[in-house]
């Protein structure tokens, strides 16, 4: 049995005995009647004897959860149930503590309702159609919600390696064309057989895991966006252009994305956040000044380099917010090269 197998096993059976014990521990309370005050001392002992016995089920239970693959429990699903076993427990304790004769229905009440919500989700976490799928052996892998670090390296890294082999490498356009090509070629036969065979998708996910998202599973990867685009924008635009567009989707989207993720509390819509938007501006409006005062052909003088610099970072920020819908893989640089390539022919760096 693998490890991820294992894993299964154990939570299957702590949530199991842990819906179990919810259900034993309600029917506790709902046996226990208070006949006369020589009685409440020993019903509150008996509650309390019956919570000391329950809580090993729910350490077990919440060993179970931090046992699960990373990138379910980073997802709120499980994390919000992590907490809220927090504050069951420490409701449950403070019930107990507070329970007097006097209001000893009131807390009758208050404890079931409490049970029953804690019993429907811990069996709502074991529904969901993501955790079914972890249960099934299936690789989870990370929402959008959830910062990737090799993902991001990764576009950073390709991006980078582009920009090389395209602007600073030297070679003869038909050796460029010919890696780059084959590059596309590779990507665009495996994207298709995964999409084909799913035996191959499967191999796709569980080797590319670290770099991909669970949405990615049946739709097109986005690094085929970001392939496809950084290519058309080679092909069509002047190398300064491409350069530059390239730049931006290699490191201004990523650091948008990690800033949105990590402090983005301002939404501007569900997936965009002012705060990430403006990570995205400055990152872009900075290359755009090393650009063109330090790496193009033409260079600006200083004024008109914090102009442009300005107005590019600008480009960047509303390129990478717009139209969410589709992949800003392919929406950035498409979006950004024709405005850049106007800001460009404006400022006589072409």
């Amino acid at each position: 049995m693998t490890r991820t197998q294992t894993i299964s096993v154990d939570f299957r059976q702590a949530s199991l005995s842990m819906r179990e014990h919810l259900d034993r521990l309600r029917e506790d309370v709902s046996a226990l009647h208070l006949s006369s005050i020589d009685l409440f001392h020993n019903l509150k002992q008996k509650l309390l004897s019956s919570w000391k016995n329950r809580e090993q089920v729910i350490r077990e239970y919440k060993l179970s959860l931090q046992a699960m693959p990373k990138e379910l429990r980073r997802r709120s699903l499980v994390s919000k149930l992590s907490r809220d076993l927090e504050d069951f427990e420490a409701d449950m304790k403070r019930y107990l503590s507070e329970i007097r004769e006097s209001s000893f229905q009131d807390f009758r009440k208050s404890f079931h309702r409490r049970i029953d919500e804690m019993a429907d989700r811990v069996a709502g976490l074991e529904r969901h159609p993501l955790v079914q799928k972890f249960l099934r052996g299936e690789a989870v892998l990370a929402s959008r919600k959830n910062i990737q670090w090799r993902r991001k390296l990764a576009h950073a890294f390709n991006g980078i390696f582009f920009i090389y082999l395209f602007v600073y490498s030297g070679l003869p356009k038909a050796i460029i064309w010919t890696l780059a090509g084959g590059f596309i070629v590779w990507a665009l036969s495996l994207e298709t057989a995964r999409h084909i065979n799913p035996k191959i998708n499967r191999w796709v996910c569980r080797w590319f895991a670290p770099i991909m998202r669970e949405r990615e599973k049946t739709s097109i990867n986005s690094a085929i966006f970001y392939i496809v685009s950084m290519a058309v924008v080679y092909f069509t635009c002047p190398i300064e252009v491409s350069q530059l567009t390239m730049l931006f989707i290699a490191i201004g989207d990523p650091v948008a994305g990690i800033v949105g993720v990590t402090w983005g509390k301002t939404k501007i819509t569900s997936h965009v956040s002012v705060e990430g938007s403006l990570a995205c501006f400055a990152a872009c409006a900075g290359l755009a000044a090393i650009c063109a005062g330090f790496l193009f052909e033409k260079t600006l003088p200083l004024p008109s380099l914090v102009l442009f610099s300005g107005l590019s970072g600008i480009v960047g920020a509303f390129a990478e917010a717009s139209f969410k819908r589709l992949d800003d893989n392919l929406v950035m640089p498409l979006l950004s090269a024709p405005a850049l390539w106007g800001l460009m022919k404006f400022f006589s760096l072409l």
